[in-house]
């Protein structure tokens, strides 16, 4: 847990250090997938024939929910950063340095515990569980709490965590698109998928 929580704390560091950097960031084509944008980057996807012939038909309807947690989110006062949006133990060196960044875009800073907390939901005891990713997610709070209280940004991390859910779809959409060898059918459903999630509990 300790290493865990040096981990997120020296990432939550670089983020805030990319914060000034964002729009060199999108110049050099880093996905642009702030909080404002996700809605219209939502309706695309939905749009998308090979997207919505796996989708759960109750997603579209969450439309307009998914534009007021957006809202929420985008006024928050946390500035956009490089978010990785795969964090976890397999994609951070023993010295805390960083890599595998295919999944990253420029967005809400929070969504990286997405893809960092479920990966620890699955891996502590249920017993052990809930305790231990609230000291995680406050753990990696800590770097931002100059911007507002605990209770706000545990907000903003929850509904980070929701809308991520459609960063993770859109990463998946470019690598299927972009693919020059076969993709195993099993992969070609993830977009669907992890839109699909948005009718489900966050994590934490």
């Amino acid at each position: 847990m300790t290493t865990w929580i040096s981990m997120l704390q020296a990432y939550s560091a670089l983020q805030r250090a990319t914060v000034a950097h964002v729009d060199q960031l999108r110049a050099l084509g880093v996905p642009d997938q702030r909080v404002s944008l996700l809605p219209g980057l939502l309706a695309g996807l939905l749009a998308e024939p090979d997207v919505a012939a796996g989708l759960d038909p109750r997603v579209p309807a969450l439309s307009g929910d998914f534009a007021r947690w957006c809202a929420e989110l985008d006024a928050d006062g946390v500035p956009a950063a490089l978010q990785h949006d795969d964090l976890h133990d397999n994609n951070v060196f023993p010295d805390l340095r960083f890599f595998d960044w295919g999944d990253a875009s420029v967005g809400h800073p929070f969504g990286t515990l997405l893809v960092t907390l479920n990966v620890m939901h699955d891996a502590l005891d249920a017993a052990d569980r809930p305790a231990a990713l609230e000291r995680l997610r406050d753990a990696y709070l800590e770097p931002w709490s100059d911007l507002a209280d605990l209770p706000a940004l545990r907000r903003s991390a929850t509904l980070a965590c929701r809308v991520t859910r459609v960063s993770r779809a859109l990463s998946w959409q470019r690598g299927l698109a972009g693919s020059v060898v076969p993709v195993d059918e099993q992969f070609r459903g993830a977009p669907a998928a992890w839109l699909g999630e948005l009718l489900e509990p966050t994590t934490i």
